[in-house]
């Protein structure tokens, strides 16, 4: 563990000195990937939530319609309203994570681009 400890040490030493100097380091420095994957689990989440509630929720809320009209034919139409609203929440998941995959891609050729822009800037500075 001294090894580790003396590795971690210099090699702390090593990116402060640069990362003073170099504004690209800085900005991958900068980046906080805890804060990025928090907000993307807490959306996928909520996604989750979202259809796993609608999918249940359409068919309970059925059944109590159908105790509230007399008709059978009104019974057979809340029956299939409310199987199609499960459905269509059961299709939605996958736009969902493809919206989620976009959100990430988007942060990704954001922070690329980013550090991407200052290290061009560097290079032309020296």
């Amino acid at each position: 563990t001294e090894l580790s400890g003396d590795r971690a040490a210099s090699g702390a030493d090593a990116s402060s000195s640069t990362s003073a100097s170099s504004p690209a380091l800085r900005a991958v420095g900068d980046f906080n990937l805890r804060a990025i994957s928090t907000l993307l689990d807490t959306e996928l989440q909520q996604a989750m939530a979202t259809t796993a509630g609608t999918a249940v929720g359409a068919p309970v809320f059925g059944l109590f319609a159908m105790q509230i009209v007399g008709n059978t034919l009104e019974d057979l139409l809340l029956a299939a309203l409310a199987g199609g609203v499960s459905y269509v929440s059961l299709l939605n998941l996958p736009l969902r994570r493809a919206d989620l995959k976009g959100k990430i891609g988007r942060v990704a050729g954001n922070f690329v681009s980013d550090v991407q822009a200052k290290m061009e800037q560097e290079v032309a500075d020296e």
